[in-house]
């Protein structure tokens, strides 16, 4: 609840007991959702190499337990913090690891997050073809499923692709939609 409100400080102490619990107990697939969310709230806290840590750890457990969701949301969570420290060549094929696990669980959803975090790796790299595409992908998801969620993000992404394409005007409106979406779903 406290990585939901932004709380990040407050989260590690609750969440190392759970994960101290988890170990006790030999569950496995908690541990990996604790060492995520850890990851997140060191990352949110600014500490990426705690985040990285907990990230690597909670990968190579749920590939160890062939648990694919939590294989997914970790390899789409390391390659985050790749991303976020320009090592786009470590991100990209930890993003599409979570795309391929999305498609082979049905989970249309944790698919688009891939494709979103894919385009957003193909804006880095300035490849404004690929990242139309992957967002062609997102757009095809978010129709057939109904989600809000996927359809705010792909806004986004958008007026990251349309800033890269130097197209100010749809940039600043994708991102003023996308504003107005989260205003009106509480979702940001």
């Amino acid at each position: 609840i406290c990585c939901e409100m932004g709380r990040y400080a407050e989260a590690p102490g609750y969440l190392e007991e759970s994960l101290r619990t988890a170990r006790i107990l030999h569950e496995g697939r908690m541990v990996v959702s604790v060492l995520n969310t850890l990851g997140l709230a060191a990352l949110g806290q600014g500490d990426r190499a705690a985040a990285r840590r907990h990230c690597a750890e909670a990968l190579e457990l749920a590939n160890s337990l062939d648990n694919k969701r939590g294989s997914a949301v970790a390899a789409n969570a390391l390659a985050q913090i790749h991303r976020l420290e320009g090592e786009l060549d470590a991100a990209e094929p930890l993003y599409e690891r979570a795309v391929m696990l999305g498609r082979e669980l049905g989970d249309r959803e944790l698919a688009a997050v891939g494709f979103l975090n894919l385009a957003m790796v193909a804006i880095e790299r300035g490849s404004t073809t690929r990242a139309r595409a992957l967002l062609g992908e997102v757009l095809t998801i978010a129709d057939e499923t109904g989600s809000k969620r996927a359809g705010q993000s792909a806004l986004v992404v958008a007026a990251g692709l349309a800033a890269l394409a130097g197209d100010w005007e749809h940039a600043a409106r994708f991102h003023g939609v996308a504003e107005r979406q989260a205003e009106t779903t509480g979702s940001r």
